[in-house]
């Protein structure tokens, strides 16, 4: 290319990017021009700063679990990256978004970092798809949990439209599946042989992801914690504006507004999104400018995020991080293929055993929501005091999932005492965090306390007991506030299910069954 010819290109893309931006500020503006502004401007001063930060907060909890979901995804096809490349190559895709069209745009920033990065730049561009696959499978998944618990909040009227845009959906994507299955090969007949080794790379990234299917379901699960941590912040949001709707209507809507997003309109899908959740809401009865104010402030979350995620991709590339040594590192790659069905064994017991004392289905959800926020921050706790990741580490942590468990028990478990005894669910989680407050901040000062001596290291032997006692007091100091947030708001948004027939059904199924296995007086 040219030297003039470059100036030129520069100039064009910086027009593009201007014209975006102007868009998202047309969608805005037509959306303030056509509402009332006095609604808006009055939900929007109900939202408190600190409820603000809190909410940044945990979204930046939940990007560094998407962070870990790519990391998982991206290596599983072959590319090779550390952790704090994955992080470099995420935050920098995130802090893209705000500059590049669509919320797709970031994936050029994401795959520039990566492919630098990465001795496999085919793995690299895989690994990204497939991330984007799974997370368009988490949100179809939350869609579908919404629609099984839709019927009951959708008006008489849309329920047979809403059927049949459904059917219409799900047929159209099966006959794209289709087309492009069909079209695959003619497209690529007659090409060069360049482009066939290229083909080639992507075909073995490809294969190697389906030899590692335990991979592709932990980064399932993963992006489904994440997609759902956004719509309960979203829904939280919209509480603080004024606009109080089930949770599953936001299970249904956010999706499909977010997927309404990648449509290369606006800068981000900046008002793309605010624009889809207000058709979206409008037949549940949500006032528009309330839901206006929620999409501006959630709007806001994104692009803080996004520039604390910019100055994190620029440390991060600055930042000297300590490597494993070519003995350990061959141990540890043997791991992760190792220990998967170990910890999902372990949740899938830890479920059962919740669900048999608490004799219900949704109660042990609440409880172990909380536990993948545990595992962030013990990393975190590692990072910060240069430790690596060993088995020492990962033994900590089940450790700390324990522990974190047993907070969730204690809430979960004097909140129904009270509703039992009559008490409202909003009384009963503020009254059952203000009386178990005390003993919760005991228990994690004592182990703490405890902890502290081991943490320094003193004597033969302390660098692995240092590296369990870190891993613990850093994920319980930090996520202990937090864990007692999500208990509490996930017990407001699931105690909805218990007015779903098909729960009723299956809980009064249970009970029979329970009922039968008792012996009686004449046994």
């Amino acid at each position: 290319m040219s030297p003039p010819t470059q100036p030129k290109k520069s100039r064009r893309s910086w027009y593009f990017l201007i014209a975006r931006w102007a868009a998202a500020a047309l969608a805005i503006g037509l959306l303030l021009y056509f509402l009332p502004i006095a609604p808006l401007r009055a939900a929007l001063a109900r939202v408190p700063f600190a409820r603000f930060v809190a909410v940044l907060l945990v979204y930046l909890l939940a990007l560094a679990g998407a962070t870990a979901k790519w990391h998982v995804v991206v290596n599983s096809a072959g590319a090779h990256l550390k952790f704090a490349a994955s992080a470099q190559c995420y935050t920098g895709g995130l802090f893209g978004d705000l500059f590049l069209p669509s919320v797709i745009g970031g994936d050029v920033a994401r795959l520039a970092v990566g492919i630098s990065r990465s001795p496999r730049p085919a793995a690299v561009i895989t690994g990204n798809l497939a991330d984007r696959l799974l997370d368009l499978a988490a949100q179809l998944t939350l869609i579908g949990i919404g629609v099984m618990l839709l019927p009951g909040s959708l008006p008489v009227a849309l329920r047979a439209p809403a059927g049949h845009v459904l059917f219409v959906g799900a047929l159209a994507l099966l006959v794209l599946i289709l087309l492009l299955w069909v079209l695959v090969r003619p497209l690529v007949r007659g090409r060069s042989i360049r482009f066939r080794r290229r083909l080639a790379q992507a075909r073995h990234a490809i294969r190697m992801i389906a030899r590692r299917p335990h991979r592709l379901l932990l980064g399932w699960m993963l992006g489904i914690t994440v997609q759902g941590t956004y719509v309960l912040l979203t829904a939280l949001l919209g509480i603080s504006c004024g606009l109080r709707l089930p949770l599953c209507v936001w299970l249904v809507a956010w999706p499909l507004a977010k997927i309404a997003a990648v449509v290369p309109l606006t800068q981000g899908g900046i008002g793309v999104r605010e624009a889809a959740l207000v058709v979206l809401l409008a037949p549940f009865g949500a006032p528009a400018p309330l839901v206006l104010a929620t999409g501006i402030v959630f709007e806001g979350v994104i692009i803080a995020a996004a520039m604390l995620a910019g100055w994190t991709a620029v440390l991060l590339g600055k930042a000297a991080i300590p490597t494993f040594s070519p003995g350990r590192s061959k141990c540890w790659k043997k791991l992760p293929g190792i220990s998967c069905w170990p910890w999902s064994l372990a949740s899938l017991f830890m479920y059962m055993v919740l669900a048999a004392q608490f004799e219900s289905f949704t109660y042990p959800f609440i409880i172990m929501l909380t536990l993948p926020l545990t595992i962030p921050f013990a990393l975190f706790s590692l990072w910060i005091t240069g430790r690596a990741l060993s088995l020492w580490s990962a033994l900590g942590m089940f450790l700390l999932l324990g522990i974190v468990k047993k907070n969730g028990i204690l809430q979960v478990d004097y909140t129904n005492c009270l509703r039992a005894a009559g008490m409202p669910v909003g009384e009963a989680i503020l009254e059952a965090n203000r009386v178990h407050l005390r003993p919760i901040l005991m228990t994690t000062l004592s182990i703490i306390a405890g902890l502290v001596p081991v943490a320094i290291g003193i004597g033969a032997g302390s660098e692995q007991r240092a590296t369990i006692a870190v891993t613990i007091i850093g994920g319980q100091t930090l996520c202990l506030l937090l864990t007692l947030l999500v208990v509490s708001v996930a017990y407001s948004y699931l105690a909805e299910l218990e007015a779903v027939p098909w729960i009723e059904w299956a809980t009064r199924l249970a009970s029979r069954a329970r009922s039968s296995l008792r012996p009686t007086d004449n046994d």
